[in-house]
């Protein structure tokens, strides 16, 4: 936790000297007062990290499901984004390209069932009836790109008939994906990656963390307030402590997370687009715009590692990815 230690002295310095006039000297001993009452009351109020809630989605922007555990290994989030809704383009009758809730956010009425033995069975909203994710490992597997990268597929039978009661005018299948995107193979975030890893059809990094206080920061301007399912975390963490409690967005101050035995390095920022405006219970775009058109007021950090790369996409919530041995993250 010493990134909670560091950028919080960091972060309270700069906003206690910012505000004090530039023609005023501050005796070097009252920096040193400062430092050391912070330390005193760090000490005092260490920072602890806790899991509110762990998040699976089984197929890529269908309904996630909650979890009280998740297995992490060294393809990313067990069972999560292993199968993908996917759709014949216009322009190529004979090819497939990925379906997500950007294009159309009725997936989020997908609700997958993730069962004792990995299978996966899905439903749609209230329709109780049900069909079975199985799949041929000897069918033919095609590649299909995923933001700037590939992943290896192939169609799950009867998957196309399913979707086309739900999705009359679509002509849409579910693939399960046999080799999922290799991040270090992307053209414009390849640096941020260690090499060789390697997750299902994620749109980055292996895992995504988001923060309950970031929420409750962003809600504080907000009305209504958004739930966290508009981000679609694995992880939601919760602090405390005094550091945490002085900052609003913590996603800024992390490096590194330790989730019992789990070692995570924290990639990038996740730089958010129009699904996050997603309200995943009614699978319908948010007409207010938000959380984004909020976001994209305070959350541009076009800092010196990524200048102009996030485009305007503000920043909620960190990609990570694992380091070294996997493991078990639970809740609590």
């Amino acid at each position: 936790m010493s990134d909670f230690l560091y950028t919080g002295l960091y972060t309270t310095l700069s906003s206690v000297l910012s505000s004090v006039p530039v023609t005023l000297i501050i005796p070097f001993q009252v920096i040193i007062l400062l430092i050391t009452i912070l330390i005193t009351l760090h000490l005092l109020f260490p920072p602890t990290l806790l899991v509110e809630s762990l998040h699976i989605y089984p197929i890529k922007s269908a309904a996630g499901i909650q979890v009280d555990s998740l297995t992490l290994t060294s393809k990313g989030v067990k069972n999560d984004r292993q199968y993908v809704v996917l759709q014949r383009p216009k322009d190529n009758p004979n090819g497939w390209e990925v379906v997500t809730q950007r294009e159309n956010p009725r997936l989020a009425l997908l609700q997958p069932k993730l069962h004792e033995d990995d299978s996966v069975s899905i439903t749609y909203s209230s329709d109780p009836s049900s069909f079975d994710l199985t799949f041929d490992p000897s069918s033919e597997k095609f590649k299909v790109e995923l933001f700037r990268c590939f992943v290896t597929c192939s169609i799950v039978p009867g998957s196309s008939s399913f979707l086309l009661r739900h999705f009359p005018s679509k002509s849409y299948s579910i693939a399960y994906v046999h080799v999922g995107r290799d991040s270090t193979l992307d053209p414009k975030w390849s640096d941020c990656y260690l090499p060789s890893e390697s997750s299902g059809a994620v749109d980055g990094s292996q895992l995504l963390l988001t923060f309950a206080r970031s929420l409750s920061t962003l809600n504080s301007s907000l009305s209504p307030a958004v739930k966290m399912s508009n981000f679609r975390p694995n992880v939601v963490l919760s602090s405390s402590g005094f550091l945490p409690f002085l900052m609003k967005w913590e996603d800024d101050h992390l490096r590194t997370v330790s989730l019992s035995s789990v070692k995570l390095r924290v990639n990038k920022l996740c730089h958010r687009c129009v699904l996050s405006t997603v309200i995943q219970d009614v699978g319908e775009f948010d007409g207010r715009l938000e959380p984004l058109k909020s976001l994209r007021k305070s959350r541009y950090l076009k800092d010196g590692r990524f200048g102009d790369r996030p485009g305007n996409s503000p920043g909620f919530g960190v990609n990570c990815s694992l380091r070294g041995e996997g493991g078990v993250v639970k809740v609590g």
